[in-house]
């Protein structure tokens, strides 16, 4: 049985082939690594002056789950909505934003490795820009 393992970035799924041992043979573990996309679409839409919340749009690309429209203030965690329709938090938080002057994107980090990814405004109505990882 080969099983796969989401790592942190969630950028690439690690696939690994267990040691399999019989009377007759045995085959050598190893382990590939195959680029996936980036597991949700999010929509940076506009920042909301009065309030200081950022209006996204985000829906799974790998996985189960629908898209969900949100308003968030930095800190507050992104999410998509689960097969019964409730809030599904996605392990990624805005983190912070551009300067006032600019607002065409947005910082989000992912909670649990601190990796941080850049989100620009959609502009248009085709497809969001991926995230793009910062360095660090």
């Amino acid at each position: 049985m080969t099983t796969a393992e989401l790592d942190p970035e969630k950028r690439f799924i690690k696939w690994k082939v267990p040691l399999v041992e019989t009377k007759t043979a045995t085959v050598e573990s190893e382990e590939k690594k195959i680029e996936t996309p980036f597991p949700y679409a999010i929509r940076l839409k506009w920042r909301m002056p009065t309030t200081g919340k950022f209006r996204f749009d985000v829906e799974p690309t790998l996985g189960e789950g629908k898209k969900a429209e949100q308003e968030l203030a930095i800190g507050e965690e992104l999410f998509i909505k689960d097969k019964d329709g409730k809030d599904k938090g996605i392990g990624y938080k805005l983190s912070d934003k551009t300067p006032k002057e600019q607002d065409d994107y947005v910082i989000i980090e992912h909670i649990k490795s601190g990796r941080k990814w850049r989100v620009d405004r959609a502009k248009g109505i085709g497809s969001p820009p991926p995230p793009t990882r910062l360095k660090e």
